[in-house]
């Protein structure tokens, strides 16, 4: 929840700014709840605390990479 506050606040999107904690941490067990019972494909969950892969290349092309290795072969 610390990761996702201080995201939107360096966002800085005015009407972002004043959500309430408690409807940020209910949305976070909805979301949870919910991706825990998906299981309609595989489910690549990704820890990004302690990524920034907006501002440093190095996190981007990692994730990128983690992606790709759970994405199909294209036959093209």
């Amino acid at each position: 929840m610390r990761t996702l506050r201080q995201r939107i606040r360096l966002r800085g999107r005015k009407m972002e700014q004043d959500v309430p904690l408690a409807y940020l941490k209910r949305l976070e067990r909805l979301y949870d709840g919910w991706i825990e019972s998906y299981d309609m494909s595989d489910v690549l969950v990704l820890e990004t605390d302690n990524l920034d892969y907006i501002h440093d290349l190095v996190h981007r092309l990692d994730v990128m990479k983690r992606i790709e290795a759970v994405l199909p072969v294209s036959h093209f």
